[in-house]
């Protein structure tokens, strides 16, 4: 982080590289920095989408679960196309216990890109924790439809695939689709 220190020090408002700062100290939960650098950022551009994305993390990370909600609904709202916000939004509702409200928002951010696969795999697995397994088979098959051409993405459907039926007891068939890829 010297670096970018150093860089904020010759030119503070080179917001790329204050927002990697913010991020590094989100990533350390050092979430006082984190906020800090992110309000720098939005205190000249307050519509920054990363900026008020990340701003929502640090909330959320803090449990301050209605400051979380409300960026993440302002980004929706100013960025309708991007499904960064859907999913951040659909995280937050599912910490709060609040499932259908979590899966409509992973849905619309993965109609928006259907390769995200850390919002599939979070589908996968609401469906899974309500032991909805048949659902959850047939949402990967579905998946793996939407996404023919990229044979990585192809990779962790089989993966997901392969453990729920292992899950499941159906060894050949999840040995098999864990080997497909």
């Amino acid at each position: 982080m010297p670096f970018l220190s150093e860089t904020l020090s010759i030119n503070p408002n080179n917001f790329p590289a204050r927002l990697l700062m913010a991020n590094i100290y989100y990533g350390k939960k050092d979430f006082f920095l984190a906020e800090a650098e992110v309000k720098k950022i939005l205190k000249v551009l307050p519509e920054h989408y990363n900026a008020n994305i990340l701003l929502g993390n640090i909330e959320a990370a803090q449990k301050n679960y209605g400051p979380a909600e409300n960026l993440f609904k302002k980004m929706i709202l100013a960025a309708p196309e991007k499904p960064s916000a859907y999913y951040r939004l659909g995280l937050l509702q599912r910490m709060q216990k609040d499932n259908k409200a979590a899966m409509t928002n992973f849905e619309k951010a993965l109609k928006l890109n259907p390769n995200l696969m850390d919002v599939f795999s979070n589908v996968i697995s609401m469906y899974n924790s309500q032991e909805l397994f048949d659902k959850a088979l047939e949402r990967c098959d579905r998946q793996m439809t939407l996404v023919a051409d990229i044979p990585a993405v192809h990779s962790i459907l089989f993966n997901l695939k392969g453990k729920i039926l292992l899950g499941l007891n159906k060894i050949d068939q999840g040995k098999s689709s864990l080997k497909n890829p």
